[in-house]
């Protein structure tokens, strides 16, 4: 075990056939998921509201980089700056662009499932383990309660399959340090960091990455090759993720968001890894054991065979780079739960309360530790089948068939799947949608661009609004602009009584009243305190407004300002000119059309850190070198 693999040790049509069953089990757990009905959602609440900002690649077919814009919600923002979505992965695009956001991300969550299958597979294939431990691990990790709890709300499948596809080529890099496997290391990290919810990431840099260092460190305690083929990993994955991080520290400055530098919600550390064992449904919507009555937030369940065999690998490290391994494993599932159990946090707080403080809900991060626990299970499992077993012979005329008890560990592994498959089911299932939604929306269309809003705190309406193709003036989001409201809405929907005589009033459908406003505009000349209404249309960062005015005056538009904005009027630039924080520029007399722009240098910035980071991948796998490896580890026996 452990030994550096030649490039002819395994069959590749056997690994492509283990994978496949893998992805089809996948499929399998998450069939309700590929229904592509839209009125069918994933039941979780917050489903909505983790898709929403998708709604930008629908804009690309229509008006190409307008999507850089996120216009559809709050006033609008940079769309690529958006740590909550994974809307700059490559699965969440290619999934969005050919099934539309609904569909698109039902396909992505199966993909999640699979994603944590195959990470699991390439954690037992890096450690050399048998066929057997490889695919019962695999099949754990898909029904496990790490990702099946979490759709409780509707969201984080994807992000904890994305991370937990970093542990196998980290260990592949330390183990054997080829080149593809630093390239992979740096690869699986930066689509982590695109897979969006801004927890996983947390987790992954505080409590994943670092236990990685044990494999710098010999014996002698003196540094190893491997750091440099970690440095480069991660530049690397700085590089390939550049497309992001470059639009999220050019707006940081720009916004706030809800902090806990109490980190009140947190579970003790002593309560949290009987997460791991305990399956009763009542317990997951209780706070016995200090918790919050989400599932969401605590659930990691595997069942004690898992945890048993886990035990068992004890038993299975001989050489000292398997005991190094072996202690890996343990390091980080100790640095997951102490993460977890916001112990690390409340550690960091004093060096920057409100970064750390960021993390509300820090029980999240346990979801992490199930990979690396289940990784210690297919170990246990692959020396239990290694051991010699008994063997039952019988003897019959002309029949001598000798029978391994060996077999009988199938059901125990069995027993533990189907025991992890029926504690999450009930989460892995779609909801109708009520119809009343959409015909609520229908009245709120309008025929120029307008902010409109809905009954605040119901998730629906943010995809509901957006599949209409409305702007949401106050949608529930992450983040909120500093110093800066919400724009006014033409079109207000609420559940609070309204006085149905008052000249706002417009009709009551479904439960809901509808206000309308029509002295509020989104583009209007102001000249005093007279407002000249003005006809706009809206797509993204693409935004023309028509005006036609005796008086001239400030042609505002109730779009946020950032840098970025370009303006011009009958086609020549103007300059913006300030006015609270919304888009406007000097309008003269007359009839006019003025054309706004959003043209931003930090996603060209980011798309070029990005191909450098390609450029390197590609320099490292194919540069002429002597041998495969950059910096051949050091052997430890």
């Amino acid at each position: 075990m452990l030994i550096k693999p030649k490039r002819n040790m395994f069959n590749l049509s056997s690994v492509w056939v283990e994978l496949i069953l893998i992805a089809l089990f996948g499929l399998w757990v998450a069939k309700p998921y590929l229904n592509f009905n839209q009125l069918l959602w994933p039941t979780g609440n917050e489903f909505a509201s983790s898709v929403q900002n998708n709604y930008i690649w629908t804009l690309l077919p229509k008006c190409g980089i307008c999507m850089l814009w996120n216009g559809g919600l709050n006033g609008g923002a940079p769309a690529f700056a958006e740590l909550q979505g994974s809307i700059l992965h490559p699965v969440t695009i290619l999934t969005t662009l050919i099934w539309g956001v609904v569909s698109g991300d039902k396909v992505a969550l199966a993909i999640g499932m699979i994603m944590a299958g195959w990470a699991q597979w390439w954690i037992a294939k890096t450690l050399k383990l048998g066929r057997t431990a490889r695919l019962w691990s695999g099949a754990i990790a898909i029904v496990g309660g790490q990702l099946s709890g979490r759709m409780e709300l509707g969201t984080g499948i994807f992000s904890v399959g994305a991370c937990a596809l970093v542990i196998a080529p980290g260990l592949a890099t330390a183990l054997y340090g080829r080149r593809r496997d630093i390239v992979l290391f740096g690869l699986m990290v930066a689509l982590a960091v695109l897979s969006g919810s801004g927890y996983m990431q947390a987790g992954m840099f505080l409590a994943m990455i670092p236990p990685f260092l044990i494999f710098a460190v010999n014996s002698q305690s003196k540094l190893t090759p491997v750091l440099k083929n970690f440095l480069l990993a991660a530049i690397i994955a700085l590089l390939l993720s550049g497309i992001l991080w470059v639009p999220v520290l050019h707006l940081w400055p720009y916004i706030q968001k809800n902090v806990d530098p109490t980190f009140t919600s947190a579970q003790p550390l002593a309560y949290e890894p009987l997460n791991l064992v305990i399956s009763d449904r009542d317990f997951q919507y209780n706070t016995i054991l200090n918790k919050l009555p989400y599932p969401t937030i605590h659930s990691i369940y595997i069942g004690w065979i898992p945890i048993l065999l886990a035990i068992l690998a004890f038993r299975a490290p001989k050489t000292k780079k398997e005991i190094k391994v072996f202690l890996f494993f343990i390091i980080s599932i100790v640095l997951v739960f102490l993460t977890s159990s916001a112990i690390i946090l409340k550690a960091l707080a004093p060096l920057n309360a409100y970064f750390a403080g960021m993390i509300r809900f820090p029980s999240i991060l346990s979801a992490l530790s199930v990979p690396y626990i289940l990784a210690l299970s297919a170990w246990g499992l692959d020396w239990l089948i290694r051991k010699a077993w008994p063997q039952i012979e019988l003897k019959a005329e002309n029949i001598n068939f000798k029978l391994t008890t060996k077999l009988l560990l199938a059901i125990p592994m069995i027993w533990a799947i189907v025991s992890c498959y029926n504690f999450g089911k009930n989460w892995i299932e779609l909801g109708d949608v009520p119809r009343e939604f959409w015909h609520v929306a229908e009245v709120m269309k309008t025929k120029y661009a307008a902010w409109v809003s809905f009954p605040y705190g119901d998730h629906p309406w943010m995809v509901v609004g957006q599949d209409l193709g409305l702007k949401i003036g106050t949608g529930i989001a992450h983040w909120t602009w500093k110093s800066r409201d919400f724009p006014p809405s033409t079109l207000v929907g609420t559940k609070d009584p309204v006085d149905q005589t008052s000249p706002t009033f417009k009709l009551q459908m479904a439960g809901v009243n509808i206000l309308q406003y029509p002295d509020v505009y989104y583009a209007y000349i102001l000249n005093g305190d007279k407002k000249i209404p003005c006809q706009a249309i809206a797509n993204g960062g693409n935004i023309d407004v028509a005006c036609n005015s005796d008086t001239g005056g400030t042609l505002v538009v109730t779009e946020n300002i950032f840098s970025g904005w370009q303006s011009s009027i009958d086609g020549k630039s103007t300059p913006l000119v300030p006015y609270e924080y919304w888009l406007a520029v000097t309008a003269p007399a007359g009839n006019h059309t003025y054309a706004f722009r959003y043209r931003p240098w930090d996603v060209p910035v980011g798309i070029l850190v990005t191909l450098a980071g390609i450029g390197l991948v590609l320099w490292v796998l194919f540069s002429r070198r002597k041998k495969d490896s950059l910096s051949n580890p050091a052997p430890e026996n």
